[in-house]
């Protein structure tokens, strides 16, 4: 009897690692035929049963259609839920892209590289990862379940500054376009750009992207709780346009919730293969926010229009120009009135000297950006009591600033008479000296032989 049973059991084993083999067999089948058929090539595929039923290729090529873009991995890994595999479906449980690379040409440089990055479907099936492919190529959704299209990615990868990217989100797919949940991304800078600052990120709890009716490629998107470094954006719409005119151009336009939905615009454009030209632009937008967001002190405050032009060569950027112009804020940190009261001849209210902050009608500079060093030329700021007029510098790096300003009245009488402040060191609390030069010397003489003559 026992015997009997022993080759029953030894039976059924062999039965069942026929079975999986033949399965192995099966799926290794349908992989083969869909690689060949989207034109991708693979040095070989391996399959194995633990601790998951795993089909695993090795050294994964593709050569983008009507591009010379390769993409690479050394192993593309896709798990199977053990009762699929029993059941002859083959439900892929994730899929796993290591040690990646995408290029813009076979022989170029990597412009990501340590590319790594896992997908967890939430059904889906061998036989329908064509479906997958299909809408990665031509943003058509096939025939197939809602979950289907219901992925968790989780994203790693390197630039050529050796900076790190991640990227984390639970999408859908849909007919014409795509929905995000819960998404999470950062730079890790491998070089401080600015101050301490090597990190930057960007959450949102929920965004769309779909495609527009057009001629060329164009997408309208929408983003719930949208933060970039942690400063909140609220409710952000926007649309995404391809140039006609430049196919490596863009042009992004976005309103924001915090701001009664005050429009921001980014335009990139190409000048050859290695340079090009970022043009921002906002209207009405909170300063603080946007010092915020580029993770610079918050010395002012207020509604800014900002008009800037960056440069950029290898995705790299070199230099820029900025013209900065914000209406009826706040300087933080100094009270100009407390400051120069007892030097000008001026009336003021006491009050306005409880707060170390100094309220303005209007403020206006232009900057310009050339490596570690921040300039700033044609500064005006204009107050109920006083104008304010200089220059000065910001080191990058250090966050170290050196100002020269000159302070009066304003009033047409005491046009003429300008105390010059120079502001110096830490720029988040910079501190100050009065500088009681020949100049001034000279101005306080001929206002006093005015106003006695």
């Amino acid at each position: 009897m026992s015997k009997k049973l022993s080759v029953a059991v030894l039976v059924g084993i062999f039965a069942l690692l026929a079975f999986l083999y033949g399965q192995k067999n099966k799926a290794e089948t349908q992989l083969l035929t869909l690689l060949q058929k989207q034109g991708i090539k693979v040095n070989s595929l391996d399959f194995s049963f633990l601790p998951h039923p795993t089909l695993t290729a090795n050294k994964v090529r593709y050569l983008v259609p009507e591009s010379s873009r390769l993409v690479a991995f050394e192993q593309v890994a896709a798990e199977f839920s053990g009762a699929s595999l029993l059941l002859g479906d083959f439900k892929i449980s994730n899929m796993r892209f290591n040690d990646g690379e995408i290029r813009s040409e076979p022989q170029s440089p990597p412009v990501l590289y340590s590319l790594n990055f896992s997908l967890k479907p939430a059904a889906l099936y061998l036989n329908r990862l064509e479906n997958l492919l299909h809408f990665f190529k031509t943003k058509e959704v096939l025939d197939g379940g809602n979950n289907q299209w219901l992925y968790e990615l989780n994203l790693t990868a390197k630039n050529p500054s050796n900076d790190n990217l991640h990227f984390a989100t639970t999408f859908k797919l849909l007919t014409r376009g795509i929905a995000l949940k819960d998404t999470n991304a950062s730079v890790d800078l491998n070089e401080l750009t600015y101050s301490d600052n090597k990190q930057f990120t960007l959450t949102a709890d929920k965004i769309y992207l779909t495609t527009q009716q057009s001629a060329v490629e164009n997408y309208e998107f929408s983003a719930e709780n949208l933060k970039l470094n942690n400063e909140n954006l609220g409710r952000v719409q926007g649309e995404w346009l391809a140039s006609g005119i430049n196919p490596q151009g863009y042009l992004v336009n976005l309103t924001s919730s915090i701001c009664n939905y005050c429009n921001s615009m980014i335009d990139v454009r190409s000048v050859n293969p290695q340079n090009s030209i970022i043009r921002f632009k906002t209207e009405f937008f909170p300063l603080e926010t946007l010092l915020g967001i580029l993770k610079l002190p918050v010395l002012l405050s207020g509604k800014s229009d900002v008009t800037a032009e960056l440069y950029l060569s290898e995705e790299q950027p070199t230099i820029g120009d900025f013209n900065l112009n914000v209406l009826n804020g706040k300087l933080k940190g100094v009270n100009l009135l407390s400051l120069i009261g007892q030097y000008l001849p001026i009336n003021y209210d006491e009050g306005k000297l409880k707060n170390l902050e100094t309220g303005f009608i209007q403020y206006n500079a232009q900057f310009r950006w050339r490596g570690r060093n921040l300039h700033i030329d044609n500064m005006l700021l204009q107050t109920e009591d006083l104008i304010l007029k200089g220059r000065g510098y910001a080191d990058l790096q250090t966050m170290k600033c050196d100002a020269m300003v000159n302070i009066g009245v304003n009033d047409a009488q005491y046009k003429q008479l300008t105390l010059p402040i120079r502001f110096f060191d830490d720029c988040t609390s910079p501190q100050y000296k009065i500088e009681i030069n020949k100049d001034f010397r000279h101005q306080l003489r001929n206002f006093i032989k005015d106003k006695f003559n």
